[in-house]
């Protein structure tokens, strides 16, 4: 940091030499809070892009993403399919459906599933509309 008066590229707000051990100096020499990347690379992740520098838009390296914690490996449609599928089982098996809080903080862990496990979810829902409806046709 070299005595300078810089600001994290995310937030902003002035990194000082007591900040150092809280941010994250990437490949492209841009500075940032360890919290305000870590979100960065989450939204990324989320939105189905590689985690970039948020300035010059330089891919974030692995070393730097491990250092942050965040996982990111690019998996293949197959393997988010089956992935859904799985968590869905598992959503299914737990009754988490009934609990709606505490199925949004799980779905919300696996941004790539999202909409997969979400569209299954809908179609369990609208099986159960459909049978409760036919059950109660009064047939003449």
């Amino acid at each position: 940091m070299n005595g300078k008066i810089l600001e994290c590229g995310i937030c902003f707000e002035s990194l000082d030499s007591k900040q150092i051990d809280i941010c994250t100096e990437l490949d492209c020499s841009h500075l940032y809070h360890d919290k305000c990347l870590s979100q960065w690379c989450k939204t990324c992740i989320k939105d189905n892009n590689a985690p970039n520098c948020p300035l010059c838009r330089k891919d974030i390296s692995k070393d730097n993403l491990d250092e942050l914690g965040i996982d990111f490996t690019k998996k293949s449609k197959s393997e988010i399919l089956a992935n859904s599928v799985r968590l869905f089982q598992h959503i299914m098996t737990n009754n988490m459906y009934l609990d709606r809080p505490s199925l949004v903080r799980f779905i919300e862990r696996y941004p790539e599933e999202m909409d997969n496990i979400i569209m299954m979810l809908e179609g369990i829902m609208l099986l159960d509309l459909i049978s409760f409806t036919t059950e109660n046709l009064i047939i003449p």
